[in-house]
């Protein structure tokens, strides 16, 4: 039963729903007022009778159509060449057409096309329709159909109902296509807020899940004896606790893609401190242009600070009560540079083949960056990366 309201269809998306919908209810629209001016032209004897009989047979076999298909794209396509066809048969066939309510329903068809179908099939239609405007009214019976409209006032009242319900149809067209988009929107906003809270729930299960793995190894490490598996063992916990980290500031910022350096590196620093059972008073200061780290970079990059701040705290300030961690990140062309050094002194200046000096050149390698140490007063880092790759300034 064809009714007042859309049948559901099979689309998913609100777009295609929103088309199929704005198609039935054009057509609603269309057949009453197509009745109306059939009434009209029939009523005054003039031929346009034809051209409204033929767009309330058109409108009726689409809406059987939709409804039986459920789907708007191959109504949508025909009904475009038969609206280009009746737009053509009103401008150079009926013989008592006016310009100004032929260009608009012209306007209408294109538009429709544009929203429906897509912008290159709209434009198309659009250029077709205006174009006929246009040679009939530089053609010798357009030329003289004006010179007749202005020498006899031009206005009558089919004229300006005609005028009437082509703006009202346009003006419902347009309407229509913003309440389409405004659902959209709306619906686009609700998926991406439910997204978001699915994924800081992911965020949120791997964090605990790495707390999990730190607290095996935690157990496995009591076990252990050996004061030298110990120390491996905290290594190894340390860096899946940089990696928790990463996860548990991402779930509580708004925006998921974003790690503040400045409260990372300050939270990785205790957690470090802390694991190692240091008693040595360490202070961060970071200077950053980089207000985010792409999200596919961050793990190694928070890996990398972690092996860096553990060599400090481990090997610089060893035997030192307090000591200053910096950490400088700038953009030079397309290079970001990161700076790190820390004011102590080197017990093993020359560690260059440990594990952990080889995970930071292998995770730079990863990076598609270079390494460089310098070792004097205290130690020096310097990193280079693809900005465009990775960061994004403040």
């Amino acid at each position: 039963m064809i009714t007042l309201k859309a049948p559901k269809t099979s689309y998913i998306t609100q777009q295609d729903i929103g088309k199929f919908n704005m198609m039935w209810e054009v057509c609603i629209l269309l057949i009453p007022i197509f009745s109306i001016l059939l009434f009209i032209h029939l009523f005054y004897g003039d031929s346009n009778w034809i051209t409204s009989l033929t767009a309330i047979i058109i409108f009726s076999i689409n809406l059987f159509l939709l409804y039986r298909s459920r789907k708007y794209e191959t109504v949508a396509v025909v009904s475009t060449i038969l609206g280009v066809i009746v737009c053509q048969a009103l401008v150079f066939v009926v013989a008592d057409a006016k310009i100004i309510s032929d260009t608009l329903w012209c306007v209408i068809v294109g538009v429709l096309t544009y929203y429906i179908i897509g912008p290159v099939f709209g434009t198309i239609v659009l250029v077709i329709n205006m174009s006929s405007i246009v040679v009939f009214v530089g053609s010798d019976a357009g030329k003289q159909y004006l010179f007749d409209s202005l020498k006899n006032g031009g206005i009558d009242t089919q004229y300006i109902l005609n005028i009437v319900y082509v703006t009202i149809t346009l003006a419902y067209i347009m309407f229509r296509i913003m309440k389409n988009n405004k659902e959209i929107n709306q619906k686009y906003q609700e998926e991406i807020s439910r997204n978001e809270i699915l994924l800081k729930e992911i965020h949120h299960r791997v964090k605990n899940n790495l707390q999990i793995i730190s607290s095996l190894l935690r157990l496995q490490a009591a076990d252990a004896r050996n004061e030298s598996v110990n120390e491996h063992f905290n290594e190894a916990i340390n860096r899946i606790r940089s990696m928790a980290l990463i996860h548990e500031k991402m779930y509580s910022n708004d925006d998921l893609s974003e790690i503040n350096i400045q409260s990372y590196l300050t939270t990785l620093l205790g957690d470090i401190t802390y694991s190692m059972n240091s008693d040595v008073e360490v202070s961060l200061d970071v200077t950053s242009e980089v207000s985010k780290i792409d999200i596919k970079s961050i793990v190694p990059i928070s890996l990398i600070f972690n092996e860096l701040i553990t060599n400090s705290i481990k090997h610089a300030f060893k035997d030192k009560t307090s000591g200053v961690i910096q950490v400088n990140i700038s953009f030079e062309g397309e290079k970001v540079l990161f700076k790190y050094s820390d004011d102590g002194k080197w017990k093993s200046p020359d560690s260059s083949s440990t594990f952990g000096f080889e995970l930071i050149k292998t995770l730079v390698d990863q990076l598609d960056g270079t390494c460089v140490r310098e070792i004097e007063s205290g130690t020096q880092y310097l990193f280079s990366f693809d900005s465009n790759l990775l960061f994004f300034k403040s």
